[in-house]
């Protein structure tokens, strides 16, 4: 080893010093370069974001504005069509032609979502108004005549917005009829439905969106409208004037207060407006200017660090070029275990990491003994004498071990690297070890999260799969099956408990099929949130899978507490086979998984897949535009099955059941459209529809002498439609009928979404004096002190716990509690599903109240109801005369 001398050490020092100056200058301009160039840059793409953002926010606005305006037209047209068509009969009087008119403004209003007035301006000065209850509305005849139609437009044309008398805002939309009269049709749309919830998605203290009219005439906006409702301020004329020259784009513009806004903005090309999103500069500048804060203040501390580490280098340098001590200070400092042995295995020199390493108390201990003496391997990446040999010849390799320590018998993975040296004239071997134990317990942790369920311990969809190749490449000739489980009514359980009881009722259903699938050699995955996976081993035949599915179901049947309610969940369960339905893992899985989509949610019921199945979303898409068509061309029918008093079997009441005779299919099961319905804005007209259906049947019978109540059941999106309380009794109100005459029947599940909205929902109905019955009670997770909340005024038993209470001790202990409860709160208890006397008899025993099924009547058309009650009742009168003859005699 040559040691330089002090002259040699200076000139190379002094030299070394230079270059590192330079060095630094060098890279600190560099830094100082990057960091301006950054910074602009990031200035510049915050600018292009805030851009894209405001235009494609104002193409949001723009989209929902003309579809708004589009069921506006709609109407509009419809009516012009209507009075042209009118205007080729000779009218029979004169009042016939405004009843004309106010008839299709009705027609038009019934299906206008949008529109808060619909109204038709004669040319002799004659306003005929239509509002959303299909009333008149002359106090809006003057501020009508006062509009200025534009002239020779046959088109929808938009007016400057009108202000109501409640302070309501509107935006007129006219259409001239076209015929020689000069009529014109029109409707003031009211400001909020174009604006609403994209004004609540962008109001903010320094944001916004708003609407505007070609002209730059003001409409509305998310914040302040009232200083641009009507007017041509500033901004908006910048903003016509660009939307003139561009149909979209984005631009600056000062705003109130003289702030500075980044404007984007979209013309539509079917109306006459303008949509436009804001931002202040400071707002989006701010993040901006804090990351450049930031970059300047990390550039600073990384030349600050630059400059440390230089002058470290000088002193490491000076301390280098001292003398041989550093190198062994380094030996001894560095953080590895650094050992020297001679080519035999003797130890010739150690440091501190070392020593601790092999277990020795002191170097004198371990220097002349062998290496082996010390540790044993346990497991090598490679076998250990090739690469010894090729260390000798001077190569330098790196490798994996797991050893033990004699002395401590600690067990340790290290990582390896082994070169020769020469010392002195000796040729040594040099380790550099390093323990990787916490690194590789790391690793395993982290394969075991990829490959696991975090919440239930479960293998994963990842892991899944994985075993499906490995099954499939390993056993090509064998049949793999493949069974998915999904969770009904999940979402429900969330909605009332919240995400961690929710958490917690899926672990307890992970723990209960495991360990009920683990005897039958069934593995179990979670597949995704509510959806489990289950893989056979050496499982063969339909027998196995049958077992299988049975025992599901027993298992998910078994109550689970939650809070103070007892949750029981439902599955639907799918299979699938290789290789007769797939060819790969992927490929499985998805058949498996349609299978479950086409399963029905009960009990030992399941579906394997076929290829029919791949066909079922297409006919679900046509059927709902099949059932849109039904609403609006009468193939939807009410029947109605009786409700009897228990006591003196007395028709009580009848529920009104929906039904559809398809043209080509027949008869289609409610349980098949009525799902379709519910997951569209079908809902609404399809329960309007039932209302007034029902409500025509009770003025009906009320007017024959003989009035009965009629339940009709709701959707949970019903309730949450803020005109539905209103149209229920104005319907009411137009009949004349008594509001106790109507029940409406809400399901445990609907309670769940949105409880406040629905509660005060059904308080409105209840003042109204509307019965409200709980239906299906039992099947959700409602609590007693939950119940009480809402004014129900009756509870209806599940069929599912009636139609079993005499064989199922359970099912019995079930409805005798929902009765005691029902007699507790004051409610009217009603069993459905009572198909024999045995079971009305036993139900009268628990002081049931009301008893509905196959018992007393099937549902059935509103004229063979009549012949039914009207037999019923004569029956009733004979019974009661022979029961009265038998107690005189």
């Amino acid at each position: 080893m040559h040691l330089l001398s002090s002259s040699e050490t200076s000139t190379l020092n002094a030299r070394f010093s230079r270059l590192l100056q330079w060095g630094l200058l060098s890279t600190a301009v560099a830094c100082l370069a990057w960091g301006a160039l950054s910074i602009a840059a990031d200035r510049r793409e915050v600018q292009a974001q805030v851009e894209r953002n405001n235009i494609e926010l104002a193409a949001s606005l723009r989209i929902h504005v003309d579809q708004v305006l589009d069921q506006t037209a709609f109407s509009l047209r419809g009516i012009r069509d209507d009075l042209q068509e009118q205007r080729s009969v000779v009218p029979a009087s004169a009042q016939a032609a405004p009843d004309a008119v106010l008839a299709a403004m009705r027609n038009a209003m019934r299906y206008d979502p949008v529109s808060a007035v619909l109204f038709v301006r004669e040319p002799g000065g004659q306003v005929y108004t239509v509002g959303r209850e299909g009333r008149a509305a002359p106090e809006l005849a003057a501020q009508i005549l006062q509009l200025t139609l534009p002239a020779g437009n046959a088109e929808p044309a938009l007016l400057a917005p009108v202000q109501r008398q409640r302070g309501e805002h509107d935006l007129p939309m006219v259409l001239p009829v076209g015929d020689a009269t000069g009529r014109v049709v029109g409707a003031l749309i009211p400001l909020g439905a174009l604006h609403g919830q994209h004004a609540a998605s962008a109001a903010g203290a320094h944001s916004g969106s708003g609407l505007y009219l070609k002209d730059g005439t003001g409409l509305t906006r998310s914040a302040h409208a009232d200083r641009v409702r009507g007017k041509r301020v500033p901004e908006a004329i910048r903003l016509s004037e660009h939307a003139a020259a561009q149909p979209q784009g984005a631009f600056d513009v000062p705003g109130f207060g003289g702030h500075m806004l980044s404007v984007g903005y979209q013309r539509s090309e079917r109306y006459p407006f303008i949509a436009a999103s804001g931002v202040r500069h400071a707002v989006y500048l701010a993040p901006w200017q804090q990351r450049s804060a930031g970059k300047v203040a990390m550039l600073t501390l990384g030349l600050a660090a630059l400059a440390w580490f230089a002058r470290s280098l000088l002193r490491l340098n000076a301390a280098l070029v001292s003398s041989g001590a550093t190198y062994r200070r380094l030996f001894q400092d560095i953080s590895d275990a650094v050992l020297l042995t001679t080519e035999s295995g003797t130890v010739a020199g150690l440091n501190d990491a070392a020593t601790a390493l092999l277990g020795v108390p002191d170097k004198a201990q371990a220097i002349g003994h062998d290496l082996r003496a010390f540790y044993r391997v346990l497991h090598a990446d490679q076998e250990l004498a090739r690469p010894f040999a090729r260390v000798r010849a001077g190569e330098h390799l790196r490798f994996g071990l797991t050893v033990q320590a004699l002395r401590n018998r600690q067990q340790i993975d290290i990582d390896v690297r082994l070169g020769r040296i020469d010392a002195g004239g000796r040729r040594l071997l040099m380790y550099t070890i390093r323990d990787v134990s916490a690194e590789r317990r790391h690793v395993r942790q982290q394969e075991y999260l990829a490959s696991h369920d975090v919440l239930t311990g479960l293998p994963n969809r990842h892991l899944l799969l994985r075993t499906l190749d490995r099954r499939i490449e390993e056993q090509p000739g064998e049949q793999v099956h493949l069974v998915v489980i999904n969770l009904l009514r999940f979402r429900e359980v969330n909605e009332s408990f919240g995400p961690r009881q929710g958490d917690t009722v899926l672990e307890v259903c992970a723990q209960r099929l495991a360990k009920a699938l683990a005897p039958l050699h069934w593995t179990l995955f979670r597949a995704s949130g509510c959806d489990f996976a289950a893989l056979g081993t050496g499982v063969h035949g339909l027998p196995a899978l049958e077992g299988l599915c049975s025992r599901i179901f027993t298992v998910l049947r078994e109550p689970i507490t939650v809070a103070d309610a007892s949750v029981e969940l439902q599955a639907r369960i799918g299979s699938a086979l290789f290789p007769e339905d797939a060819l790969d893992a992927s490929e499985l899985l998805r058949c498996a998984a349609i299978a479950v989509l086409q399963s029905p949610p009960s009990v030992n019921r399941w579906t394997p897949y076929s290829r029919v199945l791949d066909q079922a979303p297409g006919r679900n898409l046509k059927l709902r535009a099949e059932l849109g068509t039904a609403i609006r061309t009468g193939q939807l029918q009410l029947f109605y099955q009786p409700k009897l008093g228990l006591e003196d079997r007395s028709v009580v009441g009848a529920e009104a059941l929906l039904r559809w005779h398809h043209a080509e299919r027949g008869w289609i099961s409610p349980g098949e459209f009525i799902p379709l319905a519910e997951s569209t804005e079908l809902i609404h007209p399809l329960t309007r529809w039932v209302l007034a259906e029902a409500i025509e049947q009770i003025h009906a019978w009320s007017a024959a002498g003989s009035p009965l109540a009629v339940a009709v059941n709701v959707s949970a999106n019903n309730l949450r439609d803020p005109d539905f309380t209103g149209h229920v009794k104005a319907l009411l109100s137009r009949r004349g009928i008594a509001p106790g005459l109507l029940e409406l029947e809400v399901t445990e599940g609907a309670l769940a979404h949105n409880p406040e909205i629905v509660l005060r929902r059904l308080q409105e109905l209840r003042d109204f004096g509307i019965g409200l019955s709980l239906d299906d009670f039992g099947t959700g997770f409602s609590s007693l002190a939950y119940v009480r909340q809402f004014p129900f005024t009756s509870i209806k038993i599940d069929r599912s716990f009636v139609d079993a209470m005499l064989d199922s001790p359970r099912d019995w202990q079930v409805t005798k509690s929902t009765i005691t409860l029902g007699r507790e709160l004051g409610l009217t208890t009603v069993a459905e599903g009572v198909e024999n006397d045995q079971t009305a008899i036993e139900l009268l025993a628990l002081e049931c109240d009301i008893g509905q099924g196959y018992l007393f009547g099937r549902p059935m058309p509103a004229a063979d109801f009549d012949g039914w009650r009207r037999g019923h009742a004569e029956r009733h009168a004979h019974a009661g005369a022979l029961a009265r003859g038998a107690v005189a005699g």
